[in-house]
């Protein structure tokens, strides 16, 4: 398939993509953002879809995807908006905080991660860079990408969770 082919079949079904975004948004500038963002991200992939059909239904999933993000990221947006802030006391420790966070995940990355695992997850997680590219660079499938980005993942999540429970066995004994 073209790319003229996939801005066609965008354009066809623009109108049902827009209704599902604002079936879940809660402003029209949202879904249109969200639609922007979906075909943005469509638009690399253009010369492997197949046909019109694969081209709507990777364009419905990808918007719905997508609308949720943004639904999730307005209410957390939202949550913090209205919590009280003494900005000169919280953000010096937040960012000791943060410091200290960050200190404790490089060293499980660098204790529990390959090192395939810990470039995949800086380049993602640190660098924002998509997951062809990440692929590209790395001579891999993107679905290989996403597989070992979710193992860092969650092997990070586990060794910081039991990191934290032992802080506070340590702090109640």
């Amino acid at each position: 398939m073209s790319e003229k082919n996939l801005t066609d079949t965008f354009t066809k079904w623009r109108s049902r993509f827009l209704r599902q975004a604002l079936r879940m948004l809660p402003s029209e500038e949202d879904a249109e953002d969200v639609l922007q963002d979906a075909f943005v991200r469509l638009w690399p992939l253009s010369e492997r879809i197949s046909s019109d059909q694969e081209a709507k239904a990777l364009a419905t999933t990808t918007v719905r995807n997508l609308a949720i993000d943004r639904y999730r990221t307005l209410q957390r947006m939202n949550a913090t908006a209205h919590e009280p802030v003494d900005i000169a006391d919280t953000s010096q420790e937040e960012e000791s905080e943060t410091e200290q966070r960050m200190a404790v995940v490089e060293e499980i990355m660098s204790r529990v991660l390959s090192p395939t695992q810990q470039t995949i997850f800086r380049m993602r997680e640190f660098e924002q860079i998509s997951y062809e590219q990440i692929a590209k660079q790395l001579n891999m499938q993107p679905a290989a990408v996403r597989m070992q980005l979710s193992r860092a993942r969650k092997a990070i999540r586990d060794e910081y969770r039991h990191i934290k429970s032992k802080e506070k066995e340590s702090d109640n004994g």
